[in-house]
């Protein structure tokens, strides 16, 4: 079954601030109809978010004015993506942003995090984050 608008069946949003080492992390997982569905929404999130058009493909963005990211590569799941990203927001401030999918059979998740413009974001630890988000999906999501 493939939902025509790729809506998840259902889906689960915690976030946390502060959040360790990082300002805020946010976690969405989302819920498909199955693996094909979530490898497609999984591709246009992962291609969106490495694009430096990702502004303008998600329309306003609370106060982003500016994204610039580089991929990193991560492994886990049956497809993994990350972006690390460099944030210009409204009033000249700045932060640091990395950006984590993770699919695992009919689920996506999405793994956010942030920290100071002046903490950057070291690739060990979005592959971590990455390996962690994984291995709870294995673990945690039998579908």
């Amino acid at each position: 079954i493939l939902d025509k608008d790729l809506s998840p069946v259902s889906a689960y949003q915690r976030a946390m601030s502060p959040a360790g080492p990082f300002v805020a992390v946010q976690e969405t997982v989302m819920l498909f109809h199955g693996p094909t569905e979530a490898g497609l929404d999984f591709t246009i999130l992962a291609d969106a978010f490495e694009s430096s058009k990702a502004l303008s493909l998600f329309g306003p963005t609370n106060g982003i004015t500016s994204y610039r990211p580089t991929p990193v590569t991560v492994h886990g799941g049956d497809a993994a993506r990350a972006i690390r990203a460099s944030l210009g927001l409204t009033g000249g401030r700045s932060v640091k942003a990395a950006l984590i999918l993770i699919r695992s059979r009919a689920t996506v998740e999405l793994v956010v995090v942030a920290s100071p413009a002046t903490v950057p974001i070291p690739a060990g630890q979005i592959q971590g984050l990455a390996a962690a988000a994984a291995s709870r999906a294995a673990a945690g999501l039998k579908v």
